[in-house]
């Protein structure tokens, strides 16, 4: 945004040979330069978005306030690039964050106004900066208010779609998983063998199928309880599962088969 921004209003004297837009527009191609990499390789180098973002508002404040300075009749459009930099930000930055970004592009800009104000008053009437300053500062905290809103409501969101990933997790597991032995259950396994049987109708590879019964079972249960029973149950399917060949799957099918 600063880069459109700053080329409209500065590109057309750059290339007219004016020093002071030429030095904005290579400080600001710079920038760019500096940051594109980072944005494309922040995450291998393990640069936090929020650090980048923070960085990229720095920098585009900076920028914004110098355009003002010397922008001459045009400086108030410069003021506009600032409610775009928080809203920018805001995406990445939280509320608190957002909200010391906005802090001090107001007093960036405000500074410059003042100290312009003071010392050229002809280009800069005092009268004229105080009104543009409180208008930025209201607009300033009007946009930071409505993103911080956003910003929480962007973090409800994503809560409540990790909680519906999560539920979907149990969901699944439940519905695929026997909750005693942690095997696959008799409903998983029927939907295994027919894609078992569709993968040997298209290449015609056979398919084996075991079912194992543990003897006398029933008198474990009868005599130590349904708790050891429970117990057996699981470490048979531990013990088997560790001999088990990569692609074969054991299922409790119900009870002890």
């Amino acid at each position: 945004m600063y880069t459109i921004t700053v080329g409209l209003m500065f590109g057309p004297a750059a290339l007219a040979g004016d020093a002071r837009a030429r030095a904005i527009c290579i400080y600001i191609a710079a920038g760019v330069a500096a940051f594109y990499p980072l944005v494309r390789a922040g995450s291998r180098i393990g640069l936090a978005p929020t650090t980048l973002a923070g960085l990229q508002g720095v920098f585009s404040i900076g920028c914004h306030a110098w355009a003002y300075a010397i922008a001459g009749p045009l400086r108030a459009a410069a003021l506009m690039g600032l409610m775009v930099i928080v809203v920018f930000c805001a995406f990445a930055l939280r509320p608190r964050q957002t909200l010391l970004l906005a802090a001090l592009g107001v007093s960036a800009m405000g500074g410059t106004m003042w100290w312009h104000a003071a010392h050229d008053p002809l280009h800069f009437p005092p009268a004229v900066e105080a009104v543009t300053f409180a208008v930025m500062a209201a607009s300033s905290l009007a946009v930071t208010l409505l993103t911080g809103e956003m910003s929480k409501l962007r973090a409800l969101l994503k809560s409540q779609k990790n909680d519906l990933l999560t539920a979907l997790d149990t969901i699944r597991t439940l519905a695929t998983v026997d909750e005693l032995t942690s095997l696959a259950n008799r409903r998983h396994m029927n939907e295994l063998l027919t894609q078992e049987e569709r993968r040997r109708d298209a290449c015609g590879s056979p398919t084996c199928i075991a079912l194992l019964d543990i003897d006398f079972f029933k008198r474990i249960n009868d005599r130590f309880g349904h708790a050891a029973g429970d117990a057996v149950l699981r470490a048979f399917a531990q013990a088997t599962r560790a001999e088990l060949r990569e692609g074969d799957v054991l299922a409790r099918w119900g009870g002890e088969e």
